[in-house]
């Protein structure tokens, strides 16, 4: 019955927690892993407060006064491996949670192409019927596939493309396609930088043909706008040409603010 009641506890909490958008933690069954993560939390206070009754009674021992916490049932060593064993839950507990926000549901296009080719192994249909095609067909798709981007957007639009960028092992028989993810962020990565090195060179040639400080500036703060813009959108992508971008610029405003009319 006390564990009942206990379970009961922390289910109303994390109940509570769930409602607060402002939590990061997004997953499907995220009340068991909050539920899981409230109990470690629990068995670790639980041990803090024992190990500070341990060191009271030793302190006390020490000094020949008399201690008004009992005698530790259990052994240091006991009490030692207890501590590895929860923090390392408590650690794993973290992690997973961190690793939700990456995983959270499947993308649209997987879960419309489970509905549309609804799987014909005996195994698979043993595991998901009836479920799979229904409503919850996203609670069993709680794996890492992620959104697509735009580039995997605009490829999956052209055939040729499609074509372009499939796997040379790619079955024609096969419902979906199977896209080289090193092929598709080789090219998106050279499209990125292609365009920061444009942005780059044309301020250049326009400000070798302006004259007036004023409208140099005025040029230079439209172009960090825009050069800012594209480091917020594609930050996952450009890696270092980010940096690259902004100091460049910095040098422009150098240059060309710094001449005299």
């Amino acid at each position: 019955m006390e564990m009942i009641s206990k379970i009961v506890d922390l289910n109303n909490t994390a109940g509570l927690m769930t409602q607060d958008r402002d939590l990061w933690i997004t997953s499907r069954y995220e009340r068991l892993h909050l539920i899981n993560i409230l109990a470690i939390q629990q068995r670790l206070s639980a041990l803090e407060s024992e190990i500070d009754g341990i060191v009271k009674y030793e302190k006390c021992f020490t000094d020949g006064e008399e201690c008004g916490s009992p005698l530790p049932s259990e052994r240091s060593e006991e009490i030692l491996d207890e501590v590895q064993k929860t923090t390392k839950a408590y650690g794993d507990a973290i992690a997973s949670l961190m690793m939700l926000k990456e995983i959270e549901s499947p993308a649209p296009y997987v879960v419309k192409g489970l509905k549309d080719n609804r799987p014909s192994s005996t195994l698979v249909q043993k595991l998901c019927e009836p479920r799979i095609g229904n409503d919850v067909t996203p609670d069993l798709l709680s794996i890492s596939t992620g959104h697509r981007t735009w580039f995997h957007k605009f490829v999956g639009r052209h055939g040729r493309l499609c074509r372009m960028f499939q796997t040379d092992e790619h079955d024609k028989m096969d419902h979906f396609v199977h896209y080289s993810e090193k092929r598709l962020r080789n090219a998106e990565f050279g499209i990125v930088a292609a365009c920061l090195c444009l942005v780059q060179l044309l301020p250049v040639l326009a400000l070798t043909l302006v004259s007036s400080k004023a409208a140099r500036l005025s040029v230079i703060i439209v172009l960090i706008v825009v050069v800012s813009v594209l480091n917020a959108m594609f930050a996952n992508t450009v890696r270092a040409t980010n940096f690259g971008a902004i100091a460049a610029y910095s040098a422009i405003v150098v240059v060309f603010v710094s001449q005299k009319d």
